[in-house]
């Protein structure tokens, strides 16, 4: 078997860094371990409705989570990792029926 057909045989290993509130890309933990155990790493944040609508959350959270996403952007194309912003409506949840 050459080796040109063994590299391409594994399997690459995608991870989804689920960005809650942490944008850090320098001294973050979670993105650490994703990058130690991952070929590839997705970013992925989300304004969630719940939150969005909650009593504690107003415009200065908005516009701070939007600077941070900002940055994040910037910090990964000064590494050249290509990101991209969408906006989107979620128009369904995820389901945990059948997770333990």
């Amino acid at each position: 078997m050459s080796a040109l057909k063994e590299v391409t045989e594994q399997p690459v290993r995608r991870t989804v860094w689920w960005i809650k509130r942490d944008f850090r890309v320098s001294d973050n933990h979670c993105l650490f371990l994703a990058t130690q155990t991952s070929n590839e790493v997705i970013p992925f944040f989300c304004w969630e409705p719940s939150v969005l609508n909650g009593e504690d959350y107003g415009v200065f959270h908005l516009q701070a989570q939007w600077q941070a996403l900002r940055g994040l952007s910037a910090s990964l194309e000064n590494c050249s990792a290509a990101s991209r912003v969408t906006l989107s409506i979620v128009t369904c949840g995820l389901s945990c029926s059948g997770l333990v």
